[in-house]
């Protein structure tokens, strides 16, 4: 995923996950005073007050946060929080700080580094301090209200900020006492009962994850589609194979606009079925009509702490981990060089993104549907076979050496034989199956792939 604005990290998508509050949980005791006391030092204007009241408990926690750059940074700012683009940079920065990062520490270096900001004064200690002291998922609660709303967070960051005069020193003055410049923002009831550890038993947090979409081409449509037109002795070939169908083996293909679906569809989509199992297990759209649900689904997830309780549910407690995802996930910086120009520099770029850990597991599952063909089960075996025949390349940037996966634990004598069955089937009808796809009609009696 990428934010919006000026930016150039490209970030791993991430899925909303809850997690146990008692695994990461305090105190309502504690968290009271972890938020009195971040109030205590973290002034605002007066002018601010009524908009913070109507803040949820987490949306006051990112504002202050969120706030402590334009006060630290003030006047011209600093690195890339300068000038008239300064916020939007802060925004984006933000939502992938928000997104990679599951606390207000690593949030922080994150932002600074991404901005190019030298480190805080001493003067500046006590608000951060208590903002990275906050239990770990009031931390979370920050972040994921970032993700909700960063325009809206960023906003208050800077009715904040434009509304203090404050130099640094007053931070460390003004405990538990306004000044004239700021005063001590009390939190509402609504806000710390928001905030309390009694209020649910369950944190949502976003974590890494490789889509269902990407799995499904990585690992089954494309090597599927690579198997059935080598063993029909094709190629994609545009004189050959019309581009309409290389684009439906390979990518699902699209409906053409203002498609009506032919009476006859539903005997067409039982023809083709029939006659390719690679396609009845992945489905598809021919120009005039969608086919109707795969037989195959899949699903994915990170062997790591966070997903304990799937991964050892799905393997009676064979994959589990204690490491978290969050301590998985890296960053890598490249420069892609330009070309011509006045000097060797002209051109350049500068792009990050981001990267798991050699090693990493991931659990993947396969399912079918009830009264799934062997045929296609067949194709899907062979499919997983040719995959990892080629490198078990899953996820992005491969020519940089990244995706490559081994797999395990799926072959077994009956799906080794299914497999074989599948080959025998494409080899005994390598004419008839190799003229559907040359004519585009799959074997009916109509072009299904023509746009």
């Amino acid at each position: 995923m990428n934010s919006t604005g000026p930016n150039n990290t490209t970030l791993f998508a991430r899925e909303l996950a809850l997690l146990n509050r008692e695994q990461i949980s305090a105190s309502d005791v504690d968290i009271q005073a972890s938020i009195d006391q971040l109030l205590r030092v973290a002034l605002v204007p007066a002018s601010s007050v009524e908009f913070l009241t109507t803040l949820t408990g987490g949306e006051l926690l990112a504002v202050i946060f969120a706030s402590q750059f334009p006060l630290i940074y003030r006047g011209e700012g600093e690195g890339l929080f300068a000038g008239a683009e300064r916020y939007q940079y802060l925004t984006t920065r933000l939502v992938d700080a928000a997104t990679c990062c599951s606390t207000l520490p690593t949030a922080w270096a994150y932002v600074s580094r991404k901005l190019s900001l030298s480190p805080p004064g001493s003067g500046w200690h006590p608000p951060l301090l208590a903002l990275f002291s906050l239990p770990p998922f009031l931390q979370s609660a920050a972040l994921a209200a970032t993700l909700r709303a960063p325009e809206m967070i960023v906003m208050g960051a800077r009715f904040i900020a434009d509304g203090m005069k404050t130099t640094s020193w007053r931070y460390a003055e003004a405990v538990d006492r306004d000044t004239e410049e700021g005063v001590i923002y009390e939190a509402t009831e609504e806000q710390v009962r928001q905030l309390g550890a009694n209020d649910g038993r369950m944190l949502a947090v976003r974590i890494p994850a490789i889509s269902g979409n990407s799995i499904r081409h990585n690992l089954l449509r494309a090597p599927g589609a690579t198997r059935l037109l080598t063993e029909l002795g094709l190629t994609p070939d545009r004189e050959i194979v019309p581009i309409a169908v290389e684009r439906f083996l390979y990518s699902g293909g699209n409906t053409v606009k203002g498609a009506r679906a032919p009476g006859a569809c539903d005997l067409y989509e039982a023809v083709v079925r029939r006659n390719y199992p690679f396609i009845d297990a992945l489905g598809g759209s021919f120009d005039q009509f969608l086919l109707t649900r795969s037989n195959v689904s899949v699903a994915s997830w990170i062997v790591c702490r966070e997903n304990n309780w799937i991964t050892a549910s799905k393997t009676d407690g064979q994959y589990t981990s204690d490491v978290s995802i969050f301590d998985l996930v890296s960053e890598v910086t490249r420069t892609r060089s330009g070309i011509g120009g006045k000097d060797k520099e002209s051109g350049q770029m500068i792009f990050s993104y981001e990267t798991l850990a050699a090693q990493t597991a991931f659990l993947i599952e396969v399912s079918f549907q009830p009264y799934t063909s062997d045929l296609t089960i067949g194709a899907v075996m062979q499919a997983i076979d040719d995959w990892q025949g080629s490198g078990g390349t899953l996820g992005a940037k491969s020519a940089q050496g990244h995706s490559g996966f081994i797999a395990e634990h799926y072959r077994n004598d009956v799906r080794q034989a299914l497999a074989a069955e599948y080959l025998s089937y494409l080899a005994e009808n390598r004419d008839r199956l190799r003229q559907g796809l040359i004519d585009a009609t799959f074997g009916t009696e109509a072009v299904l792939c023509g746009a």
